[in-house]
């Protein structure tokens, strides 16, 4: 099954032993290296503070909320490291901003589509931006929304996300909402 990532923010994480939710989704967190989904961002209450739970112990995602076994595989950030760095690094994959590895900004990335068997990212949604340069988001032409797949990331960084050249992307579409 399918899944946008916009629709599992503030959807609530099911505990099955407890047989009752245990927070609600607040973000999700993105492996840089490899574009999988590594944990969530959860809020176990409205004045408590976030606590992650790493994609190793979901063990359903679902339209509408997503299942644990255990209520204690929420824990705080510090405790799982490399989600923390993940997180330290501030490389955010929703709302960065999109560009070709040509330097052409293409705008930013508004929706992703997840796997929810592999927690793979397998579409990137991007917002075209009404003003951009070749070299910054700021002014010149249209850019229209377009969706990206996977396997045309070339890297995620803090600034944007790298995407493969116009020609190389359009060349080998086959999926219809690619076309242009």
């Amino acid at each position: 099954m399918l899944i946008q990532a916009s629709n599992l923010i503030n959807r609530p994480v099911y505990c099955l032993e407890t047989k009752s939710a245990v927070g609600r989704i607040l973000d999700i967190i993105i492996d840089p290296k490899n574009g999988k989904l590594a944990g969530l961002k959860v809020s176990p209450s409205f004045l408590s503070p976030y606590k992650i739970l790493s994609s190793k112990d979901i063990i359903a995602v679902q339209p509408n909320f997503v299942a644990i076994n255990k209520e204690s595989a929420l824990v705080k950030p510090e405790e799982v490291i490399p989600l923390k760095k993940i997180i330290d690094s501030n490389i955010r994959v929703l709302g960065n901003w999109a560009k070709t590895k040509d330097g052409e900004w293409l705008g930013k990335i508004d929706d992703l589509v997840i796997d929810a068997t592999t927690l793979s990212i397998i579409k990137y949604y991007i917002k075209g931006m009404a003003f951009g340069f070749r070299t910054q988001p700021f002014l010149g032409t249209f850019k229209e929304n377009r969706i990206i797949l996977a396997e045309d990331i070339v890297s995620i960084n803090k600034d944007a996300i790298i995407v493969k050249s116009e020609p190389e992307i359009k060349e080998k579409v086959t999926v219809p909402e690619l076309a242009s």
